[in-house]
């Protein structure tokens, strides 16, 4: 008498009512769907899943907060950073320039020499040497006279000014140097930054020149204004800013020079290294310039982690956006239980194809499932 026939979408005789063989059996969480139920898509929970399992990453289906970006790590724009030490360096001269003598005069005759040194700001300096010097170094102020220093009030109110350009320029260009080397560092707040570098570096050297410029075009004149007509008479400094000759009346055998001084050659080469800097920052204008853009354009390797491009930066995206995920591939629904002509033989229990490999999302090794011929990861509950 052969076997009683099997009603449709039943198990037939020889299985467990419900579950898999217990070799057979996934690693999954939770109570296994009843035979003959489509298993669950891959990503999915199967029905009956319990407790959710301990993750140690994030979710791949659930999408956090869009994060920051760190930091590339080890990255410098080397025309960048050479820009930056150009601008701290340029106000570093700048901060000479002041501190020095901006013009000098110097009169040797009878065995003595004295010089006068103009600086910018309010005081200026006379020096005698020889044997035959009433005084060593007076320290004047170009707005009193007394101690044997005329007033020199014009000249004053023009070094006055020379002081303030040249500490404008200095004070924008250490800011420009800075903001230019967080950028070469890839520590940016946007594109704007740039910006602003730009715009405090032309500032800047606009007034790093102005002074020395207006020393040399205007100190004639403030001299012609504070001396009276006989001690400008002939070529001296009332008429130049260089010049080599004494004056009409100065005694025989008398030496003259005056010109710029250190202070004044200093202002010129700060103004120089603050122009040159800014070169270096026009010439990288197009290079990636913030996180995401640098991060992009390393990934796609069109970046060294010097900076140094290797080609056309492609396009970056907004940040923030998040990424868009890929449609996993779902599980075919598996048809109704039909009660086939004869009762089907367990599936033997088969072995690995090889070594596991790690899973693709958090990198833990993934364990062979023979039932369904796949690899599986149980920290992220899904199929590699």
């Amino acid at each position: 008498m052969g076997a009683p026939p099997q009603a449709a979408g039943q198990p037939p005789s020889g299985y467990p009512p419900q579950g898999y063989p217990p070799q057979q059996q996934p690693p999954a969480y939770g109570q296994q769907p009843a035979y003959g139920q489509a298993p669950p898509a891959y990503g999915q929970a199967p029905p009956g899943y319990g407790q959710p399992a301990p993750q140690w990453g994030p979710s791949p289906y659930a999408q956090p907060a869009p994060m920051r970006p760190p930091r590339p790590h080890g990255y410098k724009h080397q025309k960048r950073l050479i820009a930056s030490i150009l601008l701290l360096v340029g106000a570093v001269l700048l901060i000479v320039s002041v501190s020095t003598p901006f013009w000098s005069y110097t009169e040797t005759g009878g065995g003595i020499t004295v010089t006068q040194q103009f600086f910018p700001g309010s005081e200026w300096k006379e020096t005698c040497s020889g044997s035959g010097c009433p005084t060593g170094t007076v320290t004047c102020t170009y707005s009193s006279s007394g101690g044997g220093c005329p007033a020199l009030t014009n000249t004053g109110n023009l070094y006055g000014g020379v002081y303030g350009l040249i500490v404008g320029a200095i004070v924008l260009g250490f800011i420009a140097g800075i903001l230019s080397l967080m950028g070469a560092l890839a520590i940016s707040f946007g594109r704007i930054q740039m910006l602003l570098v730009w715009l405090l570096v032309l500032v800047a050297f606009a007034l790093a020149i102005a002074g020395p410029m207006w020393a040399l075009g205007g100190q004639p004149g403030a001299l012609t204004s504070d001396y009276s007509g006989s001690a400008c008479t002939g070529t001296s400094p009332c008429n130049s800013f260089f010049g080599s000759s004494c004056p009409s009346g100065s005694p025989s055998g008398t030496s003259c020079n005056w010109g710029a001084g250190i202070g004044w050659y200093m202002a010129i080469a700060g103004f120089a290294l603050l122009l040159v800097g800014f070169f270096f920052l026009f010439i990288t204008r197009r290079d990636p310039f913030t996180i995401q853009e640098i991060m992009a354009a390393q990934s796609a390797g069109m970046l060294s982690p010097t900076g140094a491009a290797t080609g056309a930066v492609a396009p970056v995206a907004a940040w923030g956006a998040a990424p868009a995920a890929a449609p996993a591939a779902a599980y075919g629904a598996q048809p109704a239980y039909a009660a086939p002509a004869a009762a089907p033989a367990a599936p033997a229990a088969g072995g690995a194809p090889g070594p596991a490999p790690n899973c693709a999302k958090c990198g833990r090794p993934t364990e062979w499932v023979s039932q369904y011929s796949r690899w599986y990861c149980r920290a992220d509950n899904l199929y590699a």
